[in-house]
């Protein structure tokens, strides 16, 4: 899990130094954060024994599920859609940050 989070901490500091970059040259350069998005992956986690893929993790997949907090991969795609019609470089984005904002 922390090797994840390094990665993805890498891969933001990349984005916005790659943007400064290339600033001027018409080529923008972003980031996007989808969060929990309910895929046939994580369907696939929920239903595995939880032997199988360890009892936190197994847990962890069903909590998110039953309360929700997985949105479909439509809405992950139609926020993204609408972030990539702006012209903003270096941006971070979350599924909830609002199009047009930094």
């Amino acid at each position: 899990m922390a090797a994840n989070f390094a990665d993805k901490t890498a891969l933001e500091a990349h984005t916005v130094n790659l943007a400064a970059e290339l600033r001027g040259t018409g080529v923008t350069v972003n980031a996007y954060r989808p969060g929990g998005v309910d895929t046939a992956m994580q369907a696939w986690i929920r239903d595995q024994d939880p032997g199988r893929i360890g009892a936190a993790l197994h847990e962890r997949f069903n909590r998110n599920y039953a309360e929700g907090a997985l949105i479909t991969p439509e809405h992950s795609a139609a926020v993204l859609l609408a972030h990539l019609a702006g012209d903003h470089t270096g941006a971070v984005w979350d599924v909830s940050t609002e199009p047009g904002g930094a």
